[in-house]
């Protein structure tokens, strides 16, 4: 326990209950420090919409209707009204390119921020804060949330149903698309499959870059300690040997990773590794036969250095001695998860992916979809 100073924290309260539209950023700080209960109960109290750093580590262990989801506009449309806050509280995270920096157009431009870090160099980083505090983010936030106590009735609501609005309307937005039953399978399918098994005390991997910007949208309600993604680094091909590391972490939970080909070809051969460790897990791996983000953006007639061969990665890992499974069928998806979380080896899972990011899915795909 490590906290703020008290004059400070109750400065931070003041300001943000004079705010008419309040933020909260949170990162890897906040996770380090377990702050979950404290920060559910302040956002409880105060009623102010919450984002996390997309990559970070975090702690957001359940849904609460404060948590909006990861700080990319793309994938969270609550991110679109960030610069229509006039105080943002930065907890535990950098105020880095994911925010613009602070500024415009990530920040307002005149926007009152408050920083708590337990690391000092940490608060005076790229933005100068109006309030400071050096301290662990639990203790501050539980010396907040007393101080929050002793004000009269915070009154976000209104404000906080109108970032809820915004961030549901992307998920309106795609509710009716991606559902058919089509083998190549809509990126947005495969995560659908997956969502329920994520309400299980599970570990979660997610390693690629169209799958993961596809996974970071439809699982947007929690970002929780045991699940884990490629970083702030944007790395990607850490999947496969990172399930031996997490297996090894949480020996008695089931662990499922979800990865692009891409991804998965830089390291597939750590497939061995985890049998010769004793690590089972499931991977499925989303097979669309290119580096899906640098293919999206090239003309579709001259692809240049982006497409693959097919990659049977099914094959592959049968091969190292491990399970392999191919989709044939998007209803085959999840009775063949289930089965592969009760197995005592490492599953592979490869399932035929359409090539298409999220904005270029609609060029391609949407109009046929939607008629």
């Amino acid at each position: 326990m490590c906290p703020g100073d008290g004059d400070l924290a109750r400065d931070a309260v003041a300001m943000l209950a004079s705010a008419e539209k309040p933020f909260i950023i949170v990162g890897s700080g906040v996770f380090y420090a377990q702050a979950w209960d404290a920060l559910a109960e302040f956002a409880q109290l105060t009623q102010i919409p919450i984002v996390s750093h997309i990559w970070d580590r975090c702690c957001v262990e359940r849904p609460i209707p404060q948590y909006m989801g990861v700080t990319n506009v793309d994938l969270n449309r609550a991110l679109a009204l960030l610069p229509q806050a006039d105080v943002v509280l930065v907890v535990g995270a950098r105020i880095d390119y994911r925010v613009s920096f602070g500024r415009p157009p990530g920040f307002r431009a005149n926007a009152r921020v408050i920083r708590v870090d337990i690391e000092p160099s940490e608060i005076n980083r790229i933005v100068v804060p109006d309030v400071g505090i050096v301290g662990s983010p639990r203790s501050v936030l539980q010396q907040m949330t007393e101080e929050a106590r002793r004000l009269a009735r915070w009154s976000n609501e209104e404000w906080l149903a109108q970032v809820r609005e915004s961030h549901d309307s992307l998920l309106v937005k795609w509710a009716k698309l991606g559902h058919e039953d089509v083998c190549p399978l809509p990126g947005i399918r495969i995560c659908r499959e997956i969502k329920p098994f994520l309400d299980r005390d599970i570990t979660f991997l997610l390693d690629g870059g169209n799958i993961g910007r596809w996974a970071h949208m439809t699982l947007y309600d929690r970002h929780p300690s045991y699940w884990f993604t490629c970083g702030a680094s944007g790395a990607v091909g850490w999947g496969l040997p990172g399930a031996v590391a997490a297996k090894l972490a949480r020996p008695d939970h089931p662990l499922l990773l979800l990865s692009g080909d891409g991804a998965a070809g830089f390291t597939v051969t750590e497939i061995e590794t985890a049998l010769r460790f004793g690590t089972p897990y499931v991977a499925v791996i989303a097979h669309d036969g290119a580096w899906g983000i640098v293919a999206d953006g090239q003309d579709e007639r001259r692809r240049v250095a982006s497409e693959f061969g097919e990659i049977r990665f099914d094959r592959v890992a049968q091969a190292l001695g491990a399970e392999g499974v191919f989709i044939q069928d998007p209803k085959e998806l999840a009775p063949c998860i289930e089965r592969a979380l009760q197995a005592d080896t490492v599953v592979v899972v490869h399932v035929p992916t359409q090539l298409a990011g999220i904005s270029y899915w609609e060029e391609r795909f949407g109009k046929q979809a939607s008629s």
